[in-house]
């Protein structure tokens, strides 16, 4: 019906995307390189790949930490 907006039930696409998602951010955490990780997830560019990686305030900290002046 147009208009209404349909409820979404979750279901076991949800949940292989939610597996993709984690480990997209894993191994990316890891490793650090994002062509790499947007290989791992066979994503045609790297604007898909970096909308799955969620950094954190802890993650901006540790960075900024590394940082010689």
């Amino acid at each position: 019906m147009l208009g209404r907006p349909r409820k979404h039930k979750p279901g076991a696409a949800d949940e292989v995307f939610g597996r993709h998602n984690t480990a997209v951010n894993q191994l990316y955490r890891a490793t650090k390189d994002i062509l790499l990780t947007q290989r791992f997830a066979r994503h045609s560019s790297l604007l898909v790949t970096s909308a799955y990686l969620h950094p954190t305030d802890e993650d901006l900290a540790r960075s900024v930490q590394k940082i010689r002046c």
